[in-house]
C-alpha cells in the first residue's frame, strides 16, 4: 500500500509540475502576445498617421498638378494665338521708327535753337529797354 501511494504521490507530482510548467510556458506566451500586441497597436497607429500625410500631401500634390496645368492650357492657347508679323511689316515698321526718332531729334534741335533765339531777343529787349529807360531819365 505504501507503495502505492508512493507512486501515486510521485505521480500527482510529476503532474503538478506539468501542470505549473504548462501554465509558466502560457504565462510566457501570454506575456509575448501582450507585448506583440502592444507593438502592432504602435505600428498600426503609425501607419495610419503615415498614410494620412501620404493622403495629404497627395492631395496637395493634385491641386498643384490641376493649379499648373490650368497655367501650361493658357499659356498653350496664348502660343497658338501668337502670329509673327510679316517680315515685310517689321522692316517696314523698323524704318517708321528710324523715320520718327530722327524727327524727334530734328525738332529737340529746332527747339533748343529757338529757346536760345528767344534768349537771345529777352536780352536785347531788357538792354533795350534799359537803354530807353536812361534816355528818359536824361
Amino acid at each position: 500500500m505504501r507503495s502505492l501511494r508512493l507512486n501515486n504521490c510521485k505521480f500527482s507530482n510529476s503532474r503538478n509540475y506539468y501542470d505549473y510548467y504548462a501554465a509558466a510556458q502560457s504565462a510566457r506566451e501570454v506575456s509575448l502576445l501582450t507585448k506583440e500586441n502592444a507593438q502592432l497597436k504602435l505600428e498600426t497607429k503609425s501607419r495610419k498617421e503615415m498614410l494620412q500625410r501620404v493622403l495629404n500631401e497627395s492631395r496637395v500634390a493634385e491641386e498643384e498638378r490641376q493649379a499648373a496645368e490650368a497655367i501650361n492650357k493658357r499659356i498653350r492657347a496664348q502660343i497658338e494665338e501668337y502670329r509673327v508679323p510679316d517680315v515685310m511689316d517689321y522692316v517696314q515698321t523698323a524704318a517708321e521708327d528710324r523715320d520718327l526718332t530722327k524727327k524727334i531729334k530734328t525738332w529737340e534741335r529746332k527747339a533748343d535753337i529757338a529757346e536760345m533765339a528767344l534768349t537771345t531777343q529777352q536780352k536785347n529787349w531788357n538792354k533795350m529797354m534799359q537803354q530807353d529807360a536812361l534816355a528818359t531819365k536824361l
